[in-house]
């Protein structure tokens, strides 16, 4: 199942419910958790395993991409804050 929530700047994010998947069934895969981070979201452990250690940047990343696809954790509202400024 696919979601969509819009902020008010109008940017458009969508969410896709794995549970829905046909690639559910495979392993989980691991998430790293920066160990900085001070609520890290709760992940379902059937599809991520969340490993925490010093990320060079982003709260967030996938093993292996560290340096290359970081995430940040952010609310709608900053989200709004960083493409408007």
């Amino acid at each position: 199942m696919v979601s969509t929530k819009r902020t008010r700047s109008g940017l458009e994010f969508i969410t896709l419910d794995l549970g829905a998947c046909p690639l559910a069934n495979r392993q989980p895969v691991t998430v790293l958790v920066d160990t900085r981070e001070q609520a890290a979201y709760s992940f379902d452990a059937r599809l991520v395993v969340a490993e925490r250690r010093p990320l060079p940047s982003g709260d967030y990343s996938v093993v292996g991409l560290e340096g290359v696809a970081p995430g940040e954790r952010k609310t709608l509202d900053d989200g709004d804050a960083i493409f408007v400024e």
